[in-house]
């Protein structure tokens, strides 16, 4: 198990979640443009960064072992992989110092998933260190985050 406050990349293909988790775990859509080039390939990143903020909060825990498949890669340009996650490499130096400095006070997954979705629309929006195309990105991302506890909320009760 992870300690407290420490964060990890969360890879779709071999993830589990207590029922309880699902509604903070959005999986973010990336495939922008920002600074003319596309974002891309961090979307379970920075998904399992925000459901590990809520679990910590909630004083949950995220366990990591041994993956149940064997997942065998295709071949990657290197390249082309960089060029693809050139900007998420960027955001994501922006991004942690915020997510991290981001209180939550809500009691339960779907409420503190919320309340991080508007914290992180605001901080993110008002910071000079993010472009209008990251800011407008992010926009469109806590939309996401917001209508993904909705839906949750409505298949789970």
């Amino acid at each position: 198990m992870l300690a407290p406050g420490i964060y990890t990349a969360i890879n779709t293909q071999n993830t589990a979640f207590h029922r309880d988790v699902l509604p903070c775990y959005y999986y973010i859509t990336m495939n922008a443009s920002i600074g003319g080039s596309k974002l891309d390939r961090y979307g379970d990143i920075w998904s399992g960064f925000f459901a590990q903020k809520v679990i910590n909060h909630l004083n949950g825990r995220v366990a990591v072992g041994q993956p149940v498949t064997n997942h065998l890669r295709n071949k990657h340009n290197l390249l082309d992989d960089l060029r693809q996650e050139l900007w998420g490499m960027i955001l994501t130096n922006q991004l942690a110092p915020i997510l991290e400095s981001i209180e939550l006070t809500a009691s339960t997954y779907d409420a503190a998933y919320l309340e991080l979705a508007k914290k992180l629309e605001d901080r993110v929006t008002s910071n000079g260190e993010f472009n209008d195309e990251a800011k407008s990105y992010f926009r469109t991302v806590t939309s996401a985050m917001r209508i993904w506890v909705d839906v949750c909320r409505e298949i789970m009760n």
